[in-house]
């Protein structure tokens, strides 16, 4: 009979044994899983904060593209075209009125094209004339877009 009773309790051990080793099977799957998880997370963490990083710089150049800097001589033709709503001016008036070479002047229309400025060109007797297309001028009035300094001359 005690022999009956000890097996019967060895039975009921191992099964409880039994037990307790798929319970702790299971708990060392679910470990692994969120383990798995937590660097998955991490890997998605170090991506976001690349795109981050990216949209930063991204947002630095629009800023730049939206307000372009210009230096002396941009400045100058560009307030020259700004000033000068009655007619296109050619190279050559550009260049008299602000005391810049010809050669300079293209250069610096060609640039302020470049940095997003928009101008009409109208030719007159096959010579470009050019003036401060409306909408930079609008743009220029309302948000003074390019920061310029209050005099140039």
């Amino acid at each position: 009979m005690i022999f009956n009773k000890d097996s019967k309790i060895k039975a009921a051990f191992n099964i409880i044994k039994e037990e307790l080793n798929e319970h702790l099977d299971s708990i060392n799957e679910n470990t692994e899983e969120l383990q798995l998880l937590h660097n998955l997370y991490l890997e998605l963490e170090s991506r976001i904060d690349r795109i981050e990083d990216r949209l930063s710089k991204i947002q630095l150049m629009i800023e730049d593209f939206m307000h372009p800097k210009l230096n002396t001589n941009e400045e100058a033709v560009f307030l020259e075209l700004y000033t000068n709503e009655a007619s296109p001016l050619s190279y050559a008036d550009l260049g008299l009125k602000l005391g810049m070479p010809e050669l300079v002047v293209r250069k610096t229309i060609a640039s302020l094209i470049k940095k997003g400025i928009e101008i009409d060109v109208v030719m007159i007797d096959n010579k470009p004339f050019f003036r401060l297309a409306k909408s930079s001028r609008e743009r220029q009035a309302k948000e003074n877009i390019l920061k310029l300094k209050k005099t140039i001359k």
